[in-house]
């Protein structure tokens, strides 16, 4: 169970990791003030609406505005950047002296455990001598 759990967890914040750093753009396309197309990935499609530069070609009334009624707008979400450089800078003389002063720590330590495995163990009760009923000598 504690190992399913485990790896749940795990999944989990793999996918976090994953969404937090991955960067995407949004693309609307607005006609006349409304949202006509949106995109995560690629260029909105455009409504088609083109605008005229004569309104009536016939009767030679033309204006010319640059205005248009429809227009794109491009939002870019960017993930986070969770590398980070961080030169570790270690001094020789620094290294030189935290080894010194572990080996010359363990230098006068004693290693000796003694074994508390038997202690609770109660010896057989012995009322013969084993070597002599058997016979068993050492030379």
């Amino acid at each position: 169970m504690k190992n399913v759990f485990h790896k749940i967890i795990a999944i989990f914040f793999v996918q976090i990791l994953l969404f937090s750093t991955t960067s995407f753009s949004i693309n609307k396309h607005f006609c006349s003030d409304s949202v006509y197309a949106v995109s995560i990935f690629g260029e909105a499609e455009d409504c088609g609406m083109e605008m005229k530069s004569c309104e009536n070609e016939e009767s030679g009334l033309c204006s010319i505005s640059n205005e248009s009624c429809c227009h794109d707008v491009n939002t870019v979400v960017e993930g986070k950047t969770i590398v980070k450089t961080n030169e570790l800078q270690i001094d020789v003389n620094t290294l030189f002296l935290t080894a010194f002063l572990i080996t010359y720590q363990n230098l006068y330590q004693s290693n000796t455990k003694t074994s508390k495995r038997y202690n609770n163990y109660i010896p057989p009760l012995i009322n013969k001598d084993i070597n002599v009923l058997y016979e068993v000598f050492l030379i």
